[in-house]
């Protein structure tokens, strides 16, 4: 009988999103994990930050959550970034950047010797193979990649690490990604690489991008389905990186918790600048604004006739005192408000995805940030704020909606499945 039955709708991995850790706050998700309120089925973890975030990698290890290791060779091979929290991992040179030769020769098998042991001494599931900011698609730096990238498998196979996965990482400009003939040249070179996933992460392309921005990005993003395998859209989130998931031209996303949404290269090649004093100001996500908002921002908002009921997250599994709740655990509300976006768009079926992010996710969040735009509120900038939040989306709605009615979205980009198990020492029980 079972012969004879159509699938019209087959069974696929639900969609995937990875959370990268970052430098702080690894504390705090470590508490909603051990509260049973860290909604993530995989996180990416800086090769810096290994020993200061080894209780937590334990933890996500024995929750059988995915482990991936981040190189950051791109930041290290940077003016701008090498000084950062980067220099402390293993692999890094001290008092200056990476360069190219340092993945050449003996020298270079020993850097990414020391890549391989930190995956299989820390029981890491997938490692996202050293890459770097690629100017252009002749860039010497994708040949160099590209060698890293066999050489990694190479070696983490002699050392007890066959079962550990490797992810393509591809750093690449806007405007490299939105140019055929650049990126036929890069689909070519990354044929027959030995890596499992795509991550693709955009420099000028982020959470906040314009719509018509949007459009051209998931339609260059699309020809990489060529390669068949899954494809990350990193470095995007909210509405930016729904529409690259329901147009399949991603099958997960790749963001910090609230942070490293969008990616920005430009300045990378500068020298720092000195830092002033102060942190960056607490923010809570407001879904139907497709932003995050300050204190100042909810409260300008909240003190409006009407706007505390907008405003206020009413999912009671999130938040179950409103608002309170929102600004009291600002990561797990955020964490817990991207995953039920993507959990339920993976339960529409694909060929209907992007009709339905449109009729209803993106229609959704138009609508609630006309009523917030015509809320009377005091301050000024959070007013202008918001009435640029609404015009858009409206201009998002107008843009995608045309796209999608003229243009074939048939073929998608495969879903990356969750790995929970690596060819590790820990695995096979010798530490």
């Amino acid at each position: 009988m079972r012969d004879n039955v159509v699938e019209l709708y087959p069974d696929r991995p639900p969609l995937g999103q990875y959370i990268r850790v970052g430098t702080t706050g690894h504390v705090q998700l470590e508490t909603l994990l051990e509260s049973g309120r860290l909604p993530i089925e995989r996180a990416v973890v800086d090769g810096a930050m290994v020993v200061a975030q080894a209780s937590l990698i334990k933890a996500l290890r024995e929750c059988g959550r995915e482990l991936v290791l981040e190189t950051g060779v791109a930041e290290l091979s940077s003016l701008g970034r090498y000084e950062s929290v980067v220099r402390k991992s293993a692999w890094a040179v001290a008092g200056r950047p990476l360069t190219l030769a340092d993945f050449e020769g003996s020298g270079g098998d020993e850097r990414l010797f020391k890549i391989a042991s930190c995956a299989v001494d820390n029981g890491f599931h997938t490692v996202l193979s050293p890459s770097h900011v690629l100017s252009n698609a002749s860039d010497p730096a994708f040949g160099v990649d590209r060698r890293c990238c066999e050489r990694l498998r190479e070696i983490l196979d002699s050392i007890g690490g066959s079962g550990i996965a490797i992810d393509y990482e591809l750093l690449i400009t806007n405007h490299v990604l939105r140019d055929d003939a650049q990126r036929a040249i890069l689909i070519g070179g990354l044929c027959g690489l030995p890596f499992d996933n795509l991550w693709v992460r955009t420099s000028g392309f982020g959470a906040e991008a314009t719509p018509i921005g949007v459009r051209r990005y998931v339609a260059a993003l699309r020809d990489f389905i060529a390669l068949g395998r899954p494809i990350v859209a990193d470095g995007v989130a909210g509405l930016a990186g729904l529409a690259a998931l329901a147009f399949g031209a991603a099958g997960a996303l790749g963001h910090g918790v609230g942070v490293l949404e969008r990616f920005d290269a430009a300045s990378w090649n500068r020298a720092p600048k000195a830092r002033k004093g102060g942190g960056q100001a607490i923010r809570a996500l407001v879904p139907a604004l497709d932003r995050q908002l300050t204190l100042k921002q909810f409260n300008a908002v909240t003190a409006a006739s009407g706007g505390r009921a907008l405003i206020s997250c009413n999912d009671r599994r999130c938040c179950k005192r409103g608002l309170d709740d929102t600004f009291n655990d600002p990561k797990g509300h955020y964490l817990w408000r991207r995953k039920t976006q993507l959990d339920a768009l993976s339960r529409v079926p694909e060929a209907r995805r992007a009709e339905h992010f449109i009729s209803q996710d993106l229609a959704q969040a138009e609508r609630y940030a006309r009523m917030l735009s015509r809320l009377k509120i005091n301050d000024l900038e959070t007013q202008q704020l918001i009435s640029r939040e609404s015009d858009r989306l409206f201009k998002l709605h107008q843009v995608l909606e045309n796209f999608h009615m003229h243009e074939n979205t048939g073929e998608r980009a495969l879903t990356p499945p969750v790995r929970r198990s690596a060819n590790s020492r820990f695995a096979q029980g010798s530490r």
